[in-house]
This record gives C-alpha cells, structure tokens and sequence, in this order.
C-alpha cells in the first residue's frame, strides 16, 4: 500500500526542515554542464590506484597530487564513468575518517533526508589517507552529495559543481552536484546576454507579509492580458530556481508566451503554512484579487497556475480543492502529500470531488523515498478520477538541481505557444503493433514502463491509451516484419497518443513524424508493425 494511503488515516507529522533555504536569498546556483567525455577516466583512475597500492608511502601524497591535477583537468571530480559508474574521492588527512553523504543515502527507505552517518568510505590503500567509495547509478541522474570528515560536514573540495542544500537545511546548506553522463543541464537556466529581461517589483504594502515579489515579462503593456503563475517559497523560486531567468530564456526562444509570476515567500512556520491552512488560502484569495486589480491578468481560473515545490506543492494542491474558482492549473514538483483523513480521504473515497477542468503537472525524483509511492498513487487517483494531468519520474533528489531541470517541462506544459492556441484542436496518434503471445506481456510492461514515462517528459503530451486483443489468426491491413502475410496466433496492440499539436507530435518523433518510432526493445519484441502512425484532430471529447 502507498504511504500517502496510509498516512491519510493516521494524520503525521513529516517534519521538513527546509525553511531556512527555502525562504532565503542565497543566490549560489551553479547551473551543472553537460557531462564531458568519460572514456578513458575509470582507466586513468584504476591505473592509479594501482600505483598508488604499490609504491611505497612515501611517495603516495605526490602520486596523487599529479592524478589530481590530471584529473582535474579531464573530467573533475566525481570520477564518472561512460558506464555510469561513479567513484567519489577524498583525500584527508591521516587519521582522519570519511564517510559519503547524499541522496542516495537517506535515513531510512521513506525518508528523503540525507542519514548524517551516511556510507562507510574504503582508503584507498592500508593506512592511506585518500579514501574511495565506488557506486553506480541511472544514467541520466542528477545527485547531491557531500562528506562527513572527522563528523564534521564537508562539501567536495575537489568538485566546483555545488548548489543550495534545499531539504538538507542548515545541516547542509550547501552540496556537492554529480549530473551523470547522460544527464543535460537546463541551459534555460543561465543568463543570457543579448535577450529582453522581465522587471522584477516588490510589493509595498502594508498587508503584504509574507513578502511578495512580481515578475513582469519583457515588453508588458495594460493593452494585453496574461496568464500569471503563483508560487510558493518565493524567494527560492526567484533566486535559487532562477524562475525569472527561465521565464526570460522561454519567452526569448517562443517556447512559451508571455507570463507574469508572482513569487510569495514563506512564513516562518513553513511546515504548518502550506500544511493544508485556511490562513494560507485566505492570504492567497487576497494576493489575486490584488494582482488582478493592479496588474493586466488574464482573471480566470484557467489562466491561473499556482506552482509550488514540497510543502508548498501540497499548499498549490490546496488552493485547487478549496478555490476552483481562481485556480484551475497546478505544478507540483516533488509534493509533499501526507494529510489528516478530513484533507485528502474524502477525495480517495469518493465523496469529494475535484473540479473537472483542473489540469495538473506533477513530478518526482525516484531518490525521494516513500514520496515516490505518494506520487504514484495520487496519479493513478488522478487518472480514476479523470483529472487532466501528466507526472514526469526523474532520477534526482528531493533537490534544488532537480525542480530546476523540470521548470521547463511544467511551463511549456502549460504555456506552450501551441498549446496555448485555442482554436488549435488536440491531436491523437494512433499506431498498431502485433507481438507472439508469449511476447505480449513483456511488450506491455515495456510500454508502461518505460516507453510512456518517457513519453511525458514531451511538452505538449498529453496522455495516452494502451489497447490490447488477441487475435487468433489472421493479418490486418499493409504491416512490416518477418511474418507478415503469415496467419499466426498473435496479440494486437492499439496505442493512442495524444498531443497538444503537432509541433507536440513532431517533438517525440522527430520532423518526419508520421514514421512510427520504436525503442529497440521493442522491435525486437513486436513480430510486425505498421510502418507509419494515423494523426487525427480530437473534435470531440466526453472523457
């Protein structure tokens, strides 16, 4: 059973300290780069090691002083792997014991913060100072990490990539960054020179605590209307999670029409403030009707997005139950759903309903431990409940580095260009595949899990069905594959996908969209396919 299940029956107190980074104004962000080349790094090392086992001690502190400098100079530090193996590397001083800290690491298996006592390291030779620990993770994943040095907490020395600790708190304000090889960094996080920038003006009002600080896109005129986001911990969102600079890159690359954010900061009592709080909605109702009065607003519910990160994903959650009629978009990034059984119970039992046009973007990273199955079974609640939504999995932390990389995906799911075309009409794919019998149940698996999570990482995807018969014999319309024309005992597969537009469609599969795309595992399942999928307009929609 899902936690989130559980928990709405026993009404706990998941503590999230986070407060003190999430209110501050830290302006630390080092946007991670691209992963360079690691080909020949794991060799570079294990050569070392090596020497460094077998050279007499004396000569061990120079030794690694010049694979340092080597190293430094290839790839940094952690050494990764083209394999996505990953050895973490500190050198201390003797005597002294290292441990390894981080997101995959946590206290316990439900819990998404770090254990301090963290993972034992191994020095790299018998009474060496240099210490190791080998791991291996996803290759797209993203992690923080530090080390723990005489019970002393310590980033990397040797790493330059570091970001804000987010959950961690002041007991670790600041982390050490490892992006795997196939990780990218958001590019659309950076400053960049040469583009409009947004205006940035603070409320100065008597009845505006918490403070509330508004973005205002480049080239804003009274003579045009515009949709607006609400957030939560403002200060995180317009410092540590660059909202502006995104907005500003986003709107600069069309990627996205012109939006106005309204960043609103933290109380201090943070954990009781998103906590499912009336006060919290009643400060909020206010802040609108503020904005709309002083501000050119789109002042509807579906031109409104409350977005919100952990505590505050659940109070941007909140805002949707309680107010429909202002909010009828949320984003939560890594939400924080545990609640009383008055909150969320009535709604898992059928007794409360959502409003029907809520439309949801949601996200978790898999190092997030029992929010994890929260997620999951708020999406399949969200899909019983046949609530517009998408989820996106990320291999990340409870994490600055990851609500970061996800911006992008939540606004151009909301404020696409296409999508933001009414007149456009939704587009369905429509594709068929047939596999052997004893082929069809691994063919579906691959399919839930992992061609259609991928799938929802595409701006503009909108979800999808899986359709599936059996067929005893027989071939239907022109098919490709070593036994078309044959008359076998096979399973057909009916996959409808559907999109925002076709720039959505041409973004999954590429400018010759109508070619059907396949993951090599599952050409070599399918028996036979059509070579091309059917793009319809969606003209009517009962669902």
């Amino acid at each position: 059973m899902s936690s989130i299940a559980r928990l709405q029956w026993q009404a706990p107190v998941r503590a999230l300290r986070v407060a003190l980074v999430m209110a501050s104004a830290i302006a630390l962000v080092i946007a991670v780069g691209p992963s360079p080349a690691r080909a020949d790094d794991r060799a570079a090392f294990e050569s070392f090691a090596q020497s460094y086992r077998t050279v007499p001690p004396e000569q061990r502190a120079e030794l690694a002083e010049e694979f340092i400098r080597a190293q430094d100079a290839r790839s940094g530090f952690p050494i990764v792997g083209a394999d996505s193996s990953v050895v973490f590397l500190y050198r201390a001083q003797l005597g002294e014991t290292v441990r390894l800290l981080g997101d995959f690491a946590p206290r316990t298996f439900l819990n998404f913060y770090w254990s301090m006592q963290g993972l034992e390291m191994e020095p790299l030779a018998p009474d060496a100072p240099v210490f190791i620990r080998r791991m291996t993770f996803e290759p797209d994943a993203i992690l923080n990490y530090a080390f723990r040095v005489n019970g002393q907490y310590r980033v990397d020395p040797l790493n330059r990539n570091q970001d804000q600790g987010g959950p961690q708190g002041e007991e670790a304000p600041i982390v050490s960054v490892v992006p795997l090889p196939q990780h990218v960094a958001p590019p659309e996080a950076n400053v960049r020179a040469g583009i409009a920038q947004g205006q940035l003006v603070s409320v100065d009002e008597p009845w505006a605590t918490p403070g509330i600080t508004i973005y205002l896109p480049p080239g804003y005129s009274s003579a045009s209307r515009y949709p607006v986001i609400y957030t939560g911990d403002g200060s995180a969102w317009n410092k540590g999670l660059c909202l502006p600079t995104i907005l500003d890159n986003l709107i600069a690359d069309h990627r996205i029409v012109p939006v106005i954010a309204v960043m609103i900061d933290s109380r201090a009592d943070r954990g009781d403030w998103y906590g499912f709080n009336p006060d919290y909605i009643a400060y909020l109702t206010h802040v609108v009707a503020w904005v709309d009065e002083h501000y050119s607003t789109k002042a509807a519910p579906e031109s409104r997005v409350h977005f919100g990160s952990s505590a505050a994903a659940r109070a941007a959650l909140y805002a949707a139950q309680e107010r429909p009629d202002l909010f009828g978009k949320v984003a939560l990034f890594s939400p924080g759903l545990a609640a009383g059984p008055h909150v969320l119970g009535p709604y898992f039992a059928g007794d409360r309903r959502f409003d029907r046009r809520l439309q949801v973007w949601m996200s978790i990273g898999t190092y997030e431990g029992g929010m994890v199955e929260d997620v999951k079974f708020f999406d399949r609640y969200l899909t019983r409940a046949r609530i517009r939504h998408t989820t996106v999995f990320t291999h990340a932390g409870h994490t600055f580095s990851n609500w970061r990389q996800l911006e992008r995906s939540a606004l151009e799911y909301f404020f696409a260009l296409d999508s933001c075309q009414k007149d456009s009409p939704m587009i369905a794919r429509h594709w068929r595949g047939w596999t052997t019998a004893q082929n069809a149940d691994a063919y579906e698996a691959l399919l839930q899990e992992k061609v259609l999570p991928g799938l929802k990482k595409v701006a503009g995807y909108r979800g999808g069905y899986v359709l599936r018969r059996d067929v005893a014999g027989g071939v239907v319309g022109e098919v490709t594959g070593e036994v078309a024309g044959e008359v076998t005992s096979e399973v057909e597969f009916v996959v409808v996908n559907l999109f925002d537009s076709l720039d959505a469609v041409k973004r999954f599969a590429g400018p010759d969209y109508a070619v059907a795309v396949f993951e090599p595992e599952a050409r070599r399942l399918l028996s036979k396919v059509e070579p091309l999928a059917a793009h319809y307009d969606v003209r009517v929609n009962t669902v």
